[in-house]
């Protein structure tokens, strides 16, 4: 009989033993007559019983060596045993994959705002409701490329809506009230040299220089290699802002990380950069400020919004040789944070009336006292800084901001010489970007939480006041976040009565948020502006000295995953 046979009769004779075996009458079974069982032969019996007695023995001296080595010590595990502390853990989700290869994300808001004062525009004043849907698609087959589409439905304000509109289609359909298009909002491919840093091309969003809104944040075709990595780095990129061909900025930046920590939940770091921003555009419309302004359908006739000559013909520049450079640093340590930048504006422009595509410049810019002039070119240099400093803790900051932009003193325009001159001010590439206020800056929304305040340019602004953001530690609850700012032209502006007037007015910014959810939330601002003698609802018409209190109430409703 083989060895596997008389092993398994040896299991079979066992299962037929007529008493349990334990621990000390084990160590005596030596013998093969020890155990009474069945009529099978004993022999394999007595060597499984022999194995598990060896097994019960090894069993008893590591327990006794256990036991000698633990004596009145602690193990050495808790010894060197640390607890969490705050922060010192993330918790991760599992991502639910519903279309195989692609990863998906929404940004969501309702918003509800009602804004009042005495002398309100119409467009501004009411309640307004509208919604902001971005759906976030991005394809996941490759560790290091992917192609990022967000796609944002064109979706009227709730107050526009009207079921009495006729139908686009002549076939029979329910009344639609509210006229939905689809906006590919951004559309780029991403390759990934490594985890935190990438090269981006095509449509995307991107915010340079400063990187609070004071220079260049917009979204359109181009593309950015983002270095995240490393103590130092050098992104760079270019980015398509007109229809002509040289109508680009171009961007380069040397970074510097001296650290970069966790410690106790807070973020310590020393991070310096220097930047520069190469920027060319033609036909750029001159706001009423002496800024970029907004082109209107019909570019050749005047809105009152831009600069004009003496016959009401808009004036257009044409940006030469036009640099942004500057300097921006963030310090954390400890209870202690440090925000500064600065950038300057070197260049000239070309004015000229409106260039007609495929004929050029047809007019010549008319005034009164003075030879038509074809084109001109001026120079323009100006500046922008803001600090911030502050005290802060887990789910506290608390701080005090200053900003303050370049800008010129006032004239006449009477043969042109509000604009036929050499400029001192400061001009943002994208007006309305810079967020340091909720209610008379915050024109645009990188965030679906942003974007419901007036927009005005930060040229000739200056801007004190403090801040303080606070939330819960423990948990997203709740969540408080306010400021208070005084606001004042650096340059004094004519009101409508030719007196010079400084004082923009006394900002108070309130935002509540509560947490339903870790990934819903509530949010109530009250905003308030008591009107000093220079405030103005734009940044080219005249102040009328009202003095009025503006109160903005909004109600968001926020899902982001």
């Amino acid at each position: 009989m083989g060895e596997s046979a008389q092993f398994t009769l040896g299991i079979r004779n066992m299962m037929r033993c007529r008493r349990i075996v334990h621990g000390p009458e084990l160590l005596s079974l030596d013998r093969p007559h020890a155990i009474q069982c069945g009529a099978l032969t004993p022999i394999p019996c007595i060597s499984t019983i022999r194995k598990i007695r060896f097994v019960w023995l090894f069993r008893m001296a590591m327990c006794g060596l256990l036991a000698c080595g633990i004596g009145d010590r602690p193990l050495a595990a808790q010894t060197n045993f640390a607890p969490l502390e705050r922060g010192d853990y993330t918790e991760q989700e599992e991502q639910l994959i519903l279309i195989r290869g692609i990863d998906a994300g929404v940004d969501y808001a309702m918003r509800l705002t009602d804004t009042d004062a005495k002398n309100l525009p119409r467009d501004l004043g009411g309640t307004r409701m509208h919604q902001d849907v971005r759906l976030k698609l991005r394809t996941v087959m490759h560790r290091d490329i992917s192609l990022h589409l967000t796609l944002e439905p064109e979706v009227e304000p709730f107050n526009d809506a009207n079921v009495r509109r006729e139908p686009a289609s002549d076939r029979n359909r329910l009344p639609e009230g509210q006229q939905t298009g689809i906006n590919a909002r951004e559309v780029f491919l991403r390759y990934n040299f490594n985890p935190n840093s990438g090269l981006i091309l095509g449509k995307h969003e991107v915010s340079l220089g400063d990187r609070r809104g004071k220079t260049f944040n917009a979204i359109g075709p181009g593309y950015t290699y983002d270095c995240r990595v490393g103590t130092w780095c050098m992104p760079f990129g270019g980015f398509r802002i007109n229809d002509t061909a040289g109508d680009w900025v171009h961007h380069l930046a040397l970074e510097y990380t001296g650290w970069e920590s966790q410690i106790d939940g807070l973020r310590n770091a020393f991070e310096v950069e220097i930047f520069r921003l190469w920027y060319a555009e033609r036909d750029v419309p001159l706001g009423g400020n002496l800024g970029p302004g907004l082109q209107s359908e019909t570019p050749e006739v005047s809105d009152g919004k831009l600069a004009t000559d003496d016959l009401d013909q808009p004036i257009f520049y044409d940006a030469h040789d036009h640099d942004y450079f500057g300097l921006r640093l963030n310090w954390e340590t400890g209870a202690f944070f440090l925000n500064f930048d600065i950038t300057s504006s070197q260049g000239s422009r070309v004015y000229h009336t409106y260039r007609v595509p495929g004929q050029g410049i047809t007019e010549e810019m008319t005034f009164d006292d003075i030879d038509p002039i074809r084109r001109r070119r001026e120079k323009i240099a100006g500046a922008v800084w803001e600090s911030e400093i502050g005290y802060r803790s887990l789910g506290f900051l608390f701080g005090f901001r200053i900003m303050s932009a370049s800008g010129d003193p006032e004239r006449k325009a009477k043969n042109g010489g509000n604009f036929l001159r050499t400029l001192k001010g400061f001009w943002e590439i994208t007006p309305g970007s810079y967020r340091g206020t909720r209610l008379y800056f915050n024109g645009t929304d990188s965030e679906v939480d942003g974007g419901a305040g007036l927009g005005h340019s930060v040229n000739n602004t200056r801007l004190m006041g403090i801040f303080l953001n606070a939330s819960d530690p423990d948990g997203n609850k709740v969540g408080y976040a306010a400021g208070i700012y005084d606001l004042r032209f650096n340059h004094a502006i004519r009101d409508q009565k030719g007196k010079k007037r400084d004082a923009i007015g006394i900002e108070w910014d309130n935002m509540l948020t509560l947490y339903l959810h870790k990934s819903a939330w509530l949010q109530f601002e009250a905003n308030l502006i008591q009107q000093g003698s220079a405030f103005r609802y734009d940044d080219y018409s005249v102040p009328d000295n009202k003095r009025e209190l503006l109160v903005q109430g909004i109600a968001r409703f926020v899902y982001q995953f």
